[in-house]
């Protein structure tokens, strides 16, 4: 990693910027190039190089090395609390620190340099800083006559040295590679959102997942110490958040299922990065329950009220076009939103007026079925009539579109979400084994998933359950009732002479 970017990231600003592997410097309406390497020990050397360039540009400044000096003391205390986190009571530290930085570096634009860094005013400001970093330690005095002298020169002047406590703790960090990625909750977790983004913008996860992950992952950001080490994330944290999300009786059950799932994908995350220090959350694996406070058979029941009835479905079929037709596939097929703009015409056999599809949101999954839709005539009807001519998709992008357009014309109407649930309850009645497969969702079994490919095939039990789903909504007649014989009454016929 290019020091520049390792910088940028950490909040550290720089006097010089990246170019390619190396460093430049606008200057006077010029671009100075300084090659020297893009790590943190090439940045200090063309830092040095620069301020002696612009001291011939300028004029000879002195004192230059005084700046320098604490420029890259207190940039090592920056990258300590990197390398190792924050603790909490070191925090407003930090930020004096980084204010500290921006001082020095402030002054440094002065073309005249004094002797010393003028620091009384940021110390008499900065109460803690003052006393962390311009106290003298013990060893650090002599006694003369009885008299306690200092040994180091103070803050702000050359040569400083840092408190031992702090000159210890940079000796422990020396070892680590300065390529090394910060080992902060706050780095992985802008990490994570880039990777997180980068998906999106390549299609892997669609919009709608993208903003979702994101609302439900904002709840955990809240509650994390993000300038702690990552690996305090495999402490039993998990444990305390969901502890947190148990007494917060504001957030619904399901809100804190996503919750909780969105904070494992991001630990889950770290634990698999390879330069990440997580290397282990037994926690990952433990399932969190959540509680209704009125039940779930309450819940269930008051679910159960907000499905469409037939009265409420003749107003969707007085609805204008197309949203009648998007109506009618929501129900027919079991269609959600996002299956509207992603309906092709390949998915249409027009010989037999079936749409064939696998459902968007599990097209990536081995074990998504593709379904095979017989359609009632109004809904056949209704697709010849409001599909495109050109391109491969039928409708187009309209989910978003469909979404707000209901919710300002024909909310009063029903839950589109429950035009699909209603659908599925209806034909669980008719065949309770029936409405996984009508809401093509995930197969299960081992036999279904590697061993039966049947994929796209008409299945006679759904046509009759679709035929009778469609019977309650006055779209098609009720299928005739069927009686399924046993062995042992079929060998019983053939006894009596009568073929089965």
């Amino acid at each position: 990693m290019h020091y520049a970017d390792y910088a940028k990231k950490q909040g550290i600003k720089l006097e010089l910027s990246k170019f390619r592997d190396h460093w430049r410097k606008f200057f006077n309406g010029q671009m100075r190039y300084l090659r020297h390497p893009g790590t943190k020990a090439g940045y200090e050397t063309a830092l040095e190089e620069w301020y002696l360039l612009k001291a011939q540009i300028d004029g000879q400044r002195d004192n230059i090395k005084v700046y320098n000096h604490h420029l890259a003391l207190f940039n090592s205390v920056v990258e300590y609390w990197n390398a190792f986190g924050t603790p909490r009571s070191e925090r407003s530290l930090q930020q004096s620190v980084i204010q500290f930085i921006e001082l020095i570096q402030e002054q440094m634009k002065s073309p005249v340099l004094p002797e010393r860094i003028r620091v009384k005013e940021f110390l008499n400001e900065r109460q803690e800083f003052d006393h962390e970093f311009n106290r003298i330690d013990e060893e650090q005095r002599i006694l003369v006559e009885g008299h306690s002298f200092r040994l180091i020169s103070e803050l702000g002047s050359k040569p400083y040295l840092l408190p031992n406590k702090w000159q210890d703790r940079i000796a422990r960090m020396t070892p680590i590679h300065q390529d090394k990625k910060p080992q902060t909750i706050q780095y992985w977790w802008d990490d994570y959102f880039a990777d997180m983004t980068k998906k999106h913008e390549s299609n892997q996860i669609t919009d709608s997942t993208y903003a979702d992950r994101k609302y439900a992952l904002a709840s955990f950001r809240k509650f994390l110490d993000l300038q702690a080490h990552v690996t305090t994330l495999g402490n039993g944290l998990l444990d305390q958040y969901n502890d947190t999300l148990q007494v917060n009786k504001q957030i619904k059950k399901k809100s804190k299922i996503s919750y909780m799932k969105t904070a494992k994908m991001f630990v889950r995350y770290c634990k698999l990065a390879v330069e990440c220090a997580l290397t282990d959350c037994p926690l990952l694996e433990k399932k969190y329950k959540y509680v209704d406070p009125q039940g779930t058979g309450r819940t269930r029941q008051q679910k159960k009220l907000m499905l469409w009835t037939s009265g409420d479905f003749e107003k969707a079929l007085a609805l204008p076009e197309p949203y009648r037709c998007f109506c009618l596939l929501f129900l027919n097929c079991g269609f959600r939103h996002i299956d509207l703009s992603h309906l092709q015409h390949i998915d249409i056999d027009s010989d037999n007026r079936r749409i064939v599809i696998q459902r968007h949101k599990l097209n990536k999954l081995e074990t998504a079925p593709v379904i095979s839709y017989k359609l009632w005539d109004a809904t056949w009807d209704a697709l010849q009539a409001n599909m495109r001519t050109t391109g491969s998709l039928v409708f187009g992008d309209v989910h978003d579109a469909f979404k707000s357009w209901w919710k300002d014309n024909a909310r009063s109407i029903g839950r589109l979400d429950y035009l699909r649930k209603t659908g599925s309850t209806i034909v669980a009645q008719y065949d309770r084994g029936l409405d996984d497969f009508y809401l093509g969702e995930c197969m299960t079994t081992t036999a279904k998933v590697h061993y039966s490919f049947n994929d796209g095939e008409p299945c006679e039990k759904l046509d009759r359950a679709i035929q009778y789903l469609g019977s309650k909504f006055g779209l098609s007649d009720a299928p005739g009732k069927t009686v399924e014989l046993t062995p042992e009454i079929i060998e019983a016929l053939q006894k009596m002479g009568i073929s089965a």
